[in-house]
C-alpha cells in the first residue's frame, strides 16, 4: 500500500469516527460521585420515647430497676441507662441525695426545621397541660407544668421550642413541704440559688419563683410557675408563700397544730410566731395560704438598733 494510500484512509478514519461521536455521543469523562453531607441525627422514635415515658408520664421502662426515694442504681443500670442516652442523643441524670435516688432528668433536644413537632409529640406522652388566659375553648400548650403521675410520681416538665426537659421526683408530703419552706427561709440568696441549680427561677433580683415536687392544685393548668414564691431582702431569703387547693382543711388544722401547736387566731388567719420565724395561714372552705416570714437574726437586730441609739454626749 502506498503512502498517498495510507494517509487517505487514516483522513477517511478520522472523519468517520467524528461522524459516529455525532450520532451515538462521544464518551463521558466518568463523574465525581457527589460529596457526603452529615445527617442531623434521627429523631427520638416513638419506641424510644415510650421506654422514656411511661403511660401515666412518669418514668418509663428504662428505669423499670429504680425507685425514687429509693436506693441509688447500681453499674449496670447506671451503663444500661448511660448507653440508651447515648444511642438516642439525649441526656439523662440519674441524681442521688443522701445515699438515694432523689430525681431522675431527662433532657432532649429535637433537631431540623420542625423539631417542635417532635417536642410536642414527647409533651403529650408527659401528659402536657394547657392553658386558658382568654378563656378560649382549647387553650393553648403550657410551656411548663406540674402535675403527678398514677403512681405519686412528680412530673415537672418544661418545652423550649424543640427541648423538652423533664424531671421525675417522689412526690413530697406537707411535713416536707413545711420542712424545706422553712429551712429556707432566711438563708443567703446565693446559697439558696446554688443549692437549687435549675429549679430557682428569678422574676426579679428580689422575687423569685421554686419548682418542688409537690402538688399544689388539681388544675397545674393555672399557673406557668407551679412552687413557691421567694421575696429576697438584704441578700437573704426574707419570705415564703404558696398556697394548697382544694385542700382537707379539718386534716390540715390537725398537721398544723402538731407541728407548731396552738395558733393566734385573728382575721388574719392563724399565726405562730417565734425568734426565727413568723408564721401565717389562712384557710379558707378549701384553700390555705401559706406565708413564712424570716425574723432577722438576733445579732442583726441589736446591731441595727444600736446603730440607730445616739452616742452619749462626753
Amino acid at each position: 500500500m502506498s503512502a498517498k494510500t495510507g494517509l487517505w484512509m487514516l483522513i477517511a478514519g478520522s472523519v468517520l469516527a467524528m461522524v459516529l461521536s455525532v450520532i451515538y455521543g462521544a464518551p463521558q469523562p466518568a463523574r465525581k460521585p457527589p460529596p457526603m453531607h452529615a445527617h442531623e441525627r434521627p429523631w427520638l422514635s416513638r419506641e424510644a420515647m415510650e421506654q422514656l415515658v411511661s403511660p401515666s408520664g412518669g418514668p418509663g421502662p428504662l428505669f423499670a430497676s429504680l425507685t425514687l426515694g429509693g436506693p441509688p442504681p447500681d453499674a449496670d443500670t447506671r451503663n444500661a441507662v448511660e448507653a440508651f442516652a447515648s444511642v438516642n442523643g439525649i441526656e439523662i441524670h440519674l441524681d442521688v441525695e443522701d445515699g438515694e435516688l432523689a430525681e431522675i432528668r431527662v433532657s432532649v433536644t429535637f433537631g431540623g426545621c420542625c423539631g417542635y413537632e417532635g417536642a410536642d409529640a414527647l409533651g403529650r406522652l408527659l401528659h402536657r397541660t394547657r392553658r386558658y388566659p382568654d378563656e378560649s375553648a382549647r387553650g393553648v400548650p403550657s410551656d411548663r407544668w406540674n402535675i403527678v403521675s398514677d403512681e405519686g410520681v412528680n412530673i415537672h416538665a418544661r418545652v423550649v421550642v424543640n427541648r423538652i426537659d423533664v424531671r421525675w421526683h417522689a412526690l413530697w408530703t406537707v411535713p416536707e413541704l413545711l420542712d424545706h419552706a422553712e429551712a429556707l427561709a432566711g438563708r443567703p440568696r446565693a446559697t439558696a440559688r446554688a443549692r437549687a441549680g435549675d429549679r430557682w427561677h428569678d422574676d426579679t433580683l428580689d422575687d423569685s419563683w421554686l419548682d418542688v415536687p409537690f402538688a399544689f392544685s388539681d388544675h397545674p393548668a393555672e399557673s406557668d410557675q407551679p412552687g413557691v414564691h421567694i421575696a429576697v431582702e438584704g441578700g437573704r431569703v426574707s419570705d415564703i408563700s404558696f398556697s394548697l387547693w382544694p385542700v382537707d382543711v379539718a386534716e390540715l388544722r390537725k398537721t398544723l397544730r402538731t407541728r407548731w401547736g396552738r395558733p393566734r387566731v385573728s382575721a388574719a388567719g392563724w399565726t405562730w410566731h417565734t425568734p426565727a420565724r413568723d408564721i401565717t395561714v389562712k384557710l379558707d372552705d378549701s384553700e390555705a395560704d401559706f406565708a413564712i416570714h424570716a425574723n432577722a437574726p438576733a445579732t442583726t437586730t441589736a446591731l441595727a438598733r444600736a446603730a440607730e441609739t445616739p452616742a452619749p454626749r462626753s
